[in-house]
């Protein structure tokens, strides 16, 4: 079954799911870390998953769509593949700035 999926496809549905995962927990875990700051030691971990983790995955999602634009004969599944890489992009890139945002001044 996995011969027939794009490994492209794969990887970024993977991560995908792994910056939904992170944006949902971050957007409820951040106002209850800046309530609360008896939690010195889970806002450092906040701070590296929004800082690295997901600048990591959103450059691994810009990798796959310049491998996917840049491979040859294009079917239909790859121009969804491109379509849905671009636009998880601008979304999670959105969102991410957003967190960084927060961290940086608690009062937005």
């Amino acid at each position: 079954m996995l011969d027939k999926i794009d490994k492209c496809f794969f990887v970024s549905l993977i991560i995908m799911l792994i910056n939904i995962v992170i944006i949902f927990v971050l957007t409820v875990g951040i106002p209850i870390i800046h309530i609360n700051d008896l939690f010195k030691i889970s806002n450092y971990i906040v701070n590296i998953i929004v800082l690295f983790i997901l600048p990591i995955c959103i450059v691994t999602q810009i990798i796959v769509l310049s491998i996917k634009i840049t491979s040859k004969n294009k079917i239909l599944k790859d121009w969804v593949i491109i379509l849905l890489n671009f636009l998880s992009i601008l979304f999670f890139g959105l969102i991410t700035t957003c967190l960084i945002s927060s961290l940086m001044n608690p009062l937005i």
